[in-house]
């Protein structure tokens, strides 16, 4: 994680790092970073990779269709670029899909916030909590779909969006992407790993 964090370009170290996750049973995680080594320009491996995917992100019943887990990477290369809407609707495939895995209503939601459809967003994170994910987040999230609800308020709910989940703020103030990143690394704590755009590193001595 150290690594990944001076580094976050680094496709080895995210790799490896995802295959540590999984390995002590972080599965949700591994399953983020696989999907941030997925979206590295040096990732060579990336059909078996997202196949791999397809294998951990399960629900209780069954193991997710790997057309969903493509769908999901798309809609996390398009946010990845700002294209939101594309990635509304990536997301929105592997829901339909795979209507029973919960992350992609969770992104499906983000990328609805920044687009504006606010009342699509709540009602998406109301889902993501209907189907048991969460949990330790409710009360934020909840806190969330409560400011959705509301009317706009321009600063006033930017500073409170801010406080209440990280990442909100962003979206409410023109950046979305980094409101995607941030609110789902307040989770996985990856955020320097995914967030920063230019890395220095200034290598002092041997």
């Amino acid at each position: 994680t150290r690594a990944a964090t001076l580094d976050p370009s680094s496709a080895s170290i995210a790799y490896r790092r995802a295959r540590a996750l999984e390995a002590i049973g972080d599965r949700d995680s591994a399953i983020l970073e696989y999907c941030r080594y997925i979206l590295l320009p040096g990732a060579d491996d990336r059909e078996a990779v997202t196949e791999h995917l397809a294998q951990l992100a399960q629900t209780d019943s069954a193991a997710v269709p790997s057309s969903a887990v493509r769908a999901f990477v798309a809609g996390l290369a398009s946010a990845d670029q700002g294209r939101l809407r594309d990635a509304e609707l990536s997301f929105g495939t592997a829901i339909g899909v795979a209507p029973e895995w919960s992350t992609p209503w969770y992104n499906r939601a983000i990328a609805r916030i920044a687009t504006g459809n606010r009342d699509g967003a709540a009602a998406d994170l109301e889902r993501y909590l209907a189907l048991g994910s969460g949990d330790s987040d409710s009360a934020r999230i909840r806190a969330v779909i409560t400011t959705l609800r509301e009317p706009i308020r321009s600063p006033t709910t930017t500073l409170v969006a801010g406080i209440v989940v990280p990442g909100l703020g962003q979206f409410t103030t023109g950046r979305p992407v980094a409101g995607l990143v941030v609110l789902g690394s307040a989770v996985t704590a990856i955020a320097a790993g995914v967030l920063i755009e230019r890395t220095e590193i200034a290598c002092l001595a041997i």
